[in-house]
């Protein structure tokens, strides 16, 4: 893994939520909660509009990772690759029709024994430019 890429950035990235989609999610993720798969219950929430799973943030939010890795001048072999652990910082829900921005970048590179670790921040903001949600994803990859 190149260190020399440390912040290096990616993005802008386009999304926008839709309720089938949004509802699609919470249905594959088998979550029995009906405010996220009905428009009647979602939209009767504090919202007052369709509102997406927290969850459903992966969708949009891990864009920048997924080109990361895939970027050669980073050099990752991709059959050495793992998922260490993401986490999401949540600003404010993901509604029906939002138009999200999402841009990221490298965070952190490390070494720790035979193991080379990278950390991506992703930011995803809506038109108005708030915040939405933060997501921080760690891979590794072996190295020799």
């Amino acid at each position: 893994m190149n260190s020399k890429c440390l912040g290096k950035k990616y993005g802008p990235f386009f999304y926008k939520a839709a309720f089938e989609k949004m509802r699609e999610f919470s249905l594959a993720v088998k979550d029995d909660n009906s405010i996220f798969a009905e428009r009647s219950l979602s939209a009767s929430a504090p919202y007052e509009e369709a509102i997406a799973h927290p969850l459903f943030c992966a969708c949009f939010n891990q864009k920048p990772l997924s080109v990361a890795v895939r970027d050669p001048e980073l050099g990752i072999d991709l059959a050495k690759l793992l998922h260490g652990e993401q986490e999401f910082e949540f600003h404010k829900p993901v509604t029906d029709g939002m138009e999200l921005l999402t841009e990221g970048e490298i965070a952190k590179i490390w070494r720790k024994d035979r193991y080379n670790f990278m950390q991506i921040e992703s930011v995803t903001r809506d038109k108005c430019g708030d915040k939405v949600v933060t997501g921080r994803y760690t891979v590794l990859m072996v190295g020799w």
